[in-house]
């Protein structure tokens, strides 16, 4: 491509050969269905070209190309570096086979280090005599050229014949020759005999397979490589608007030479299809002087230009003449929608439709800002800008009326209304613009605009908050004053009870809590104001567990013990409550266990066993009768019967275990049951 100059580029898809799963542990040969064309993977000789470890399997792709039969399908041209280095030169290919590797992912795999993998590529060439041995080369994508690495062998017989040899990366392989070239000089004009630049001349061997390009000078001239002793065929050569490469001129076969080759006579390029490439007219101003020249390409050259039949006429002042110039001093705003028309040397024609605007000298001056404008905030930095359009030249602003919020200014040359407000309040103003045109132009709006006094946003809500109880319906809200528009909750730390969510719209905690015990969290409230407030606080919250509700005991009920007796007003069970069971060790090694009837806030009796170091056991069992709060005991003076302690499993039995009022035997309750503790 040349510099400044706009190329298309076409695209063509080959399909892959065949594709294969391989084992990277165990290698493979993979073949191409109905072609020489194979791979041989050595075991444990593929990794990704990233690095790491390789993937169990990865996917083999082969495509093998026959640059003899379509030139066009070879990768990166015919030029590559040999081994010893230096500039691109011209090289023949013998064929090549393109080669692919990726696991799963679609990372690219590559040749491990000293690890060699053998290919064969299938014979495509136009010579009758191919070599017996010949160079490899591999495409190095980053460069966009061959280089040559490695040679191959030719081998098998008939139209099977491959070249097969050894690689050390997976790439595309070619197997080429380098060949001295021999240019060809000559020159490309049109059919009216104009030279043509930047056209692209190509040789195609006819019994190599290889291709040079040359791109002529402004003076149409070239100088374009071929193999010597050898034929081509030279053409001019483009795009066409599929974007396959076409021969536009004539074909001129070169016959053989060991020589630099001059043309006699110049390359004739076809004409291509007739087309008006103006994409858009630029717009006029009344009063101003137009010209705009109309372009076109391909065809015969030698365009005469008209309005199309059935088009709009050009603007009122303005002309269309047969060279394509529209010029004149247009008179009259408005917009137009032209056909125009060019008719080439050979009488073909083409339309196409142009829209072309006149506007006023002085279009209308115009205030576009709405009021009110954004309000502000008292003892804060302020700025809005009043925008304006149309008119001539700068503009310039004043108050035109009314008075600007104490503490803001107007910027009479960009209409910025700035400064940090000092009172509250709606203040109501005019502002007028006027521009420097001739003549001059102003235009003026009224526009409100309110300062505000934040108020302190906070958190009026005290710490704790009220508590709750597992299972029961939750429902608090934590309550805010202050802060400017709509507030908006957050947690920023701790968190809820589980069970509970915050509303973060009203600062509402609701939910049924599932799980006891004390959280702590802390909410933040933000504003909408301007400046924005954020205030936040931490707070408590209790869950209460619920109290299981007094069950009949029975054989193996464990918790609840069963009172035999006769006194009156005392119940027939005691439900212990495991959350308010106690135990500690007492001095010599004994226990103390205390149980509890009820919850913490409301006790209904109690229950106390204490083993000391000797073995001996005392009970203390208090409980609410008819004539009021009494404590029954078994020890010293009345033995305990029937009571066990089972440290390690944690549990306390009791079978017909009596306990007295006093050390006489008076109202005595008889207990059966099972209660637990934690074993120590």
């Amino acid at each position: 491509m040349t510099s400044g100059q706009t190329a298309n580029l076409g695209v063509k898809l080959v399909p892959i050969g065949t594709t294969a799963t391989v084992s990277v542990a165990t290698g493979d040969t993979v073949l191409v269905p109905n072609s020489t064309a194979r791979m041989t993977i050595p075991a444990n000789s593929l990794m990704p070209q990233a690095g790491g470890a390789p993937a169990g399997s990865v996917t083999v792709s082969l495509t093998p190309i026959n640059p003899s039969i379509d030139p066009n399908l070879m990768p990166g041209g015919f030029n590559g570096i040999p081994a010893g280095g230096g500039t691109a030169q011209p090289i023949e290919s013998f064929g090549v086979l393109l080669i692919d590797i990726r696991d799963s992912a679609g990372n690219p795999y590559t040749l491990a280090q000293g690890k060699t993998a053998t290919i064969r590529i299938p014979l495509g060439t136009q010579s009758s005599t191919p070599p017996t041995t010949i160079p490899l080369w591999y495409f190095d994508e980053t460069a966009g050229v061959w280089r040559e690495e490695g040679t191959a062998t030719l081998q098998g017989s008939g139209s099977n014949r491959y070249y097969e040899g050894n690689i050390t990366q997976v790439a595309y392989w070619n197997a080429d020759y380098l060949f001295n070239s021999i240019v060809v000089n000559g020159c490309v004009k049109d059919a009216n005999g104009q030279v043509v630049a930047n056209a692209s001349v190509v040789t195609e061997g006819i019994d190599y397979t290889g291709t040079a390009v040359d791109v002529t000078a402004a003076n149409g001239t070239f100088s374009v490589a071929m193999r010597p002793n050898s034929q081509a065929n030279l053409s001019v050569m483009e795009f066409d608007q599929t974007f396959t490469l076409a021969t536009v001129s004539n074909i001129v076969k070169v016959t053989s030479s060991t020589t630099d080759i001059s043309l006699t006579n110049c390359l004739v390029k076809q004409p291509g299809p007739l087309a008006i490439t103006t994409t858009a007219l630029p717009g006029g101003t009344v009063g101003v002087s137009y010209n705009q020249t109309l372009a076109a390409s391909g065809g015969v050259p030698g365009y005469h230009w008209i309005l199309n039949t059935g088009s709009n006429p050009l603007p009122a002042g303005l002309e269309l003449n047969s060279s394509g110039v529209i010029s004149g001093t247009p008179t009259t705003a408005g917009t137009t929608v032209l056909t125009v028309k060019v008719t080439d040397a050979a009488s073909g024609t083409v339309s196409k439709l142009l829209t072309l605007t006149i506007t006023p000298v002085n279009p209308p001056l115009a205030i576009t800002t709405a009021s009110p404008l954004p309000e502000g905030t008292v003892g804060s930095a302020y700025s809005a800008t009043i925008l304006a359009t149309g008119g001539t030249g700068t503009r310039s602003w004043t108050v035109a009326g009314g008075t600007l919020p104490a503490g803001l200014m107007l910027d009479s040359s960009t209409g910025v209304i700035s400064g940090t407000p000092t009172r509250s309040g709606t203040s109501t103003f005019t502002v007028r613009v006027q521009d420097s045109g001739s003549p001059q132009q102003s235009a003026q709006k009224t526009f409100d605009l309110t300062m505000r006094v934040v108020t302190p946003l906070a958190i009026t809500s005290t710490s704790p908050l009220p508590g709750g109880t597992v299972g029961t319906v939750y429902n608090t809200t934590v309550g805010a004053s202050g802060g400017t528009g709509t507030l908006s909750w957050s947690i920023v730390g701790g968190a809820l009870p589980t069970g509970l969510t915050l509303n973060i719209s009203t600062g509402a905690i609701s939910g049924t809590p599932t799980v006891a015990g004390t959280s702590t969290v802390t909410l933040r409230v933000q504003d909408s104001g301007s400046p924005q407030q954020s205030p936040q606080k931490s707070f408590d919250l209790t869950i209460i567990g619920v109290t299981p509700p007094p069950s009949t005991c029975g054989s193996g009920t464990v918790n609840c013990l069963t009172k035999t007796t006769a006194v009156a007003g005392v119940d027939g069970t005691f439900m212990a409550n495991p959350q308010l069971t106690q135990t500690e060790s007492v001095q010599g090694g004994g226990i103390h266990i205390g149980w509890n009837e009820g919850t913490a806030g409301n006790l209904v009796e109690g229950l106390e066993v204490v083993e000391e170091s000797t073995g001996m056991i005392s009970v203390l069992f208090a409980t609410p009768s008819a004539v009021g709060t009494g404590l029954w005991f078994c020890s010293v003076n009345f033995a305990c019967q029937g009571l066990s302690i089972d440290r390690s499993a944690g549990t306390v039995t009791f079978v017909n275990t009596v306990v007295v009022l006093n050390a006489v035997i008076q109202q005595p309750i008889t207990l059966n049951g099972t209660l637990t503790f934690t074993p120590f």
